[in-house]
């Protein structure tokens, strides 16, 4: 159902007879279409001792009289925001800042007002802990936007090269009912580029579509896409889900018969060398896997009903991180040789929904969500699966917290794009779409 209030939407899920919806958030204010004047505070990134960058994206054209930036620290005292040259970038500008005044491991607090069209006022809140670069800690490198400012910024990317190659990241994305749209993300370039002859055309539009890479007796890479469900601006919260998978391998190409036997949902997937596993969020635990020659299996059922799921791969064993209201947020580490699941260390952070799970090398991360009352976090902890244990390591620099879009390199890995729940002075939350792309060496 949807509803306007001074300008921005009301969302509120409605499902109707016979379909499963993911999971919606509920009180969220989204911007009204076509696009109005708005703005965002991308990114907060320590610089040195008391200095950070901050990032500010503006839609619309860009002016001084309707929007102004603020920043205290925890002691109150005011902050020192210098500007610097704009950016512009397709449909929006970039306007970095140089803050100044920031104190080592205390929280700083960022007000962004602006008027929201002609009709509203809105304050945007960002806080940020103040953590200066030491040795031996992730590094977080901002990278190009994407320049589009409309659709659905979601998507799972895919490296189209050689196994292990990390160059270019590849992301299909829902746009409108009319149009699938695929972006290549250059790095090298550092730059991203629409390709248009990308099997996006290929495919009736649809959100959600899924994007893997298996390989056939270890060797042969087969790419795979399809499923995902189909929506209906007439009928905003109904979902209609397809179960079918195309490959594309170097022989030629196939659609994957029988196609998915699992329930109607939003799935969670990890893969193996030759192997996919499907899990349904907020589903039942049955877990069903496809491999790179076809043959479809059921699986052992996760040992506890899901909710929210987030999943990674280490050594060939997949892991499973069940993100339930009111429950500790435990992970799961399924063998495919023995087809069992064994419980693991449960995660010690702030318990979340739409978590994001990766990893790199032989460790792995997970963090960024909501937490219980739908404020973002940006928290990210890794996993030591020799240890069993988890550490807390970063904050996520950029701006979304919710459906990034994340993909696992070569000693690295990418992240960005998503939806921001952002904190505001009254009681709502905006979800904002994200543009931003950031690599992350551990």
């Amino acid at each position: 159902m949807r509803r306007y209030i001074n300008g921005l939407v009301v969302l509120a899920g409605i499902c109707l007879t016979g379909c499963r919806t993911p999971e919606m958030v509920q009180t969220v204010l989204v911007v009204n279409e076509p696009p109005v004047q708005q703005a965002s505070i991308v990114s907060v990134q320590a610089t040195g001792p008391t200095t950070a960058d901050l990032l500010v994206k503006v839609t619309g054209t860009p002016t001084t009289s309707n929007w102004q930036l603020n920043g205290q620290t925890g002691t109150a005292q005011s902050l020192v925001i210098s500007a610097e040259a704009s950016l512009p970038v397709g449909p929006f500008t970039l306007i970095p800042y140089r803050v100044s005044g920031l104190v080592a491991g205390q929280e700083a607090l960022f007000r962004l007002n602006f008027q929201f069209g002609t009709q509203e006022t809105i304050t945007a809140l960002r806080k940020y802990t103040h953590r200066p670069v030491a040795a031996n800690t992730p590094v977080w490198t901002r990278l190009a936007h994407v320049p589009t400012d409309v659709g659905d910024l979601t998507g799972y990317p895919v490296n189209p090269g050689k196994r292990g190659e990390s160059e270019l990241a590849n992301i299909t994305r829902y746009v409108n009912e009319q149009t699938l749209e695929s972006w290549t993300y250059n790095r090298s370039a550092d730059a991203w580029f629409i390709d248009k002859a990308a099997l996006a055309g290929q495919l009736l539009p649809r959100k959600g579509l899924l994007q893997f890479n298996l390989y056939f007796h270890g060797v042969d890479r087969y790419f795979f896409y399809g499923m995902g469900y189909f929506v209906n601006e007439l009928a905003p919260n109904r979902y209609f889900y397809d179960r079918y998978l195309f490959s594309l391998f170097p022989a030629g190409a196939s659609i994957v018969l029988p196609p998915y036997q699992g329930e109607d949902g939003e799935v969670a997937f990890f893969t193996t060398v030759d192997e996919v596993y499907f899990l349904t969020h907020n589903g039942s635990p049955a877990m069903r896997s496809i491999n790179a020659d076809f043959p479809q299996s059921v699986r052992a059922p996760l040992p506890e009903p899901p909710g929210t799921l987030a999943t990674f791969t280490l050594n060939e064993l997949g892991y499973v991180i069940n993100q339930r209201p009111g429950q500790p947020v435990r992970l799961w580490q399924y063998n495919p040789s023995t087809n069992t699941w064994q419980r693991r260390a449960d995660f010690p952070g702030t318990p979340r929904s739409r978590g994001t799970g990766f990893s790199v090398g032989n460790r792995a991360y997970f963090g960024l969500g909501t937490d219980s009352d739908q404020q973002g976090l940006r928290d990210i902890w890794q996993y030591d699966p020799a240890t069993d244990r988890w550490q807390y390591v970063t904050d996520y620099p950029g701006q979304g917290n919710r459906f990034l879009a994340v993909m696992s390199a070569n000693k690295r890995a990418y992240l960005g794009w998503g939806y921001e729940a952002q904190s505001t002075s009254t009681v709502a939350v905006r979800q904002v779409a994200c543009t931003d792309w950031w690599e992350f060496i551990p």
